[in-house]
């Protein structure tokens, strides 16, 4: 699986540990028993505004704010799904999390990726359990 990056200016976006860390994360999201489909062969990661997160979260959640991370999954052939991110925010989560940009965008890629599989940490409080455990050790192996 290969990741198309879309971003905006002065973003720094560590690419080459992302497309690294993919096929680890693939590796334990398989002993999970979460698969994603050989034919999906593509994801794309795009990097927004504040102001377009939060018009995008309000278009499909009806939530007037920004937020760190939005999961859409894709029908067309090849691709996986878009995982879009707000940039700035994911900055100021690094910071507060005692976290580099690098290791932020990994946790919530991983976050990402499990939405796309169907998991929602707001659907009930043992999905929300489920989803952070799984979460968790993926991010602590690395």
């Amino acid at each position: 699986m290969t990741i198309n990056f879309i971003k905006q200016k002065n973003c720094y976006i560590p690419k080459t540990f992302l497309q690294k860390s993919l096929p680890k994360i693939l590796k334990h999201l398989k002993m999970q028993n979460l698969h994603i489909p050989v034919i999906k062969k593509q994801i794309s990661l795009v990097f927004v505004s504040s102001q377009k997160m939060k018009t995008l979260n309000f278009k499909y959640r009806k939530q007037n704010k920004t937020t760190d991370i939005l999961s859409f999954q894709s029908n067309l052939g090849e691709s996986f799904g878009d995982i879009v991110f707000d940039y700035s925010l994911v900055k100021k989560q690094a910071d507060k999390n005692g976290h580099s940009i690098k290791q932020e965008l990994l946790y919530l890629f991983i976050h990402g990726l499990l939405h796309l599989l169907g998991l929602d940490h707001e659907k009930s409080f043992k999905e929300e359990k489920r989803m952070y455990k799984i979460q968790d050790s993926i991010f602590n192996s690395f």
